[in-house]
């Protein structure tokens, strides 16, 4: 049934099917936003229920982590090792609006489900997939933690006693990505709704958290908005596995991860002058979101609005 609102409106994307394949936050988050604003989500879950269902705190054989980012939605159990359970999986998709998957680059493939093939097959389909470090990136690790480190984010957050680098109080990459991808999928069903054509959205952790690093850039003493910066950094090591550095935002914005992912773009300001800024966390294959070429002059267009070009 629709969902009411306030006033006797519907919810807003009522009437929308959306398919949820992935564990924990990322991808469950971005889905349950579009649950709250009406949408019919369908929850892929392996057989038994995906894992944070037994997470604590728990209630009456419910886990609160689960609830909050699954509630409103539907579960289907599905073996996706399974020739019949991937052909499900394919069904259930081919009904949909839109998909979300946060599994991680290359797992789909080994499943026998390939998202190029299935945007084919399905023009008006929005697919949204969520990793660490994009799609086209080696399948590394994407602990919050770890992306947390190689962002840079964790160089801007000082201990009691300023004494090194630390892990945010929560899951930052995992939530901003959610909120990123929340964005993209609402404005390619706009763009579906004018050109009848969907979207493949690949949403990174890496890019959202080094789009929330620029808050930080004015105190850091490195030349942060350079091409070249330095690459120095500290270093942590994760439950047991290698180290992996934590990097000066500088550092961050010029690494690898973020050259591939042409992070940093020129822009013109004013007649001389011109800055490296982020690019948009916002990546769309058919259409990608992209940044404006110049910063105005401050009433730069006052001529054209007198002459009513605006209206």
């Amino acid at each position: 049934p629709a969902l009411a609102r306030a006033g006797g409106n519907e919810a807003p994307l009522r009437g929308l099917r959306v398919i949820d394949l992935g564990p924990f936050t990322a991808g469950p988050l971005t889905a349950r936003y579009l649950a709250d604003m009406g949408a019919e989500v369908i929850k892929i879950e392996p057989p038994g229920g995906e894992r944070s269902r037994g997470w604590q705190p728990r209630v009456a054989h419910s886990s609160h982590y689960f609830a909050n980012y699954n509630c409103g939605k539907r579960s289907v159990e599905l073996d996706l090792g399974t020739p019949e359970g991937a052909a499900a999986l394919r069904a259930l998709v081919g009904s949909a609006d839109v998909f979300v998957q946060n599994l991680k680059p290359g797992a789909l493939g080994k499943l026998g489900i390939d998202l190029d093939a299935i945007a084919a097959a399905q023009p008006r389909l929005v697919i949204c997939s969520i990793s660490g470090y994009g799609r086209t990136a080696p399948p590394d690790a994407a602990l919050d933690m770890v992306v947390q480190a190689g962002a840079g984010l964790m160089a801007l957050v000082d201990g009691p006693t300023a004494s090194g680098p630390l892990k945010t109080g929560f899951s930052y990459g995992d939530l901003t990505a959610a909120h990123v991808a929340a964005f993209a999928i609402l404005a390619a069903l706009v763009e579906r709704d004018r050109s009848g054509h969907g979207q493949t959205i690949d949403v990174a952790m890496h890019d959202a958290l080094v789009w929330l690093t620029q808050l930080g850039w004015p105190g850091i003493a490195a030349p942060s908005f350079a091409i070249d910066g330095d690459n120095t950094g500290w270093t942590l090591r994760v439950a047991g596995e290698e180290p992996v550095a934590v990097l000066e935002v500088a550092a961050t914005v010029n690494g690898d991860d973020a050259r591939r992912r042409g992070t940093l773009r020129p822009v013109r300001a004013g007649a001389e002058g011109a800055w490296q800024v982020l690019a948009s966390p916002l990546r769309w294959r058919e259409a990608p979101a992209d940044v404006g070429s110049f910063v105005a002059v401050a009433g730069a267009d006052n001529v054209r609005a007198c002459a009513a070009q605006f209206i």
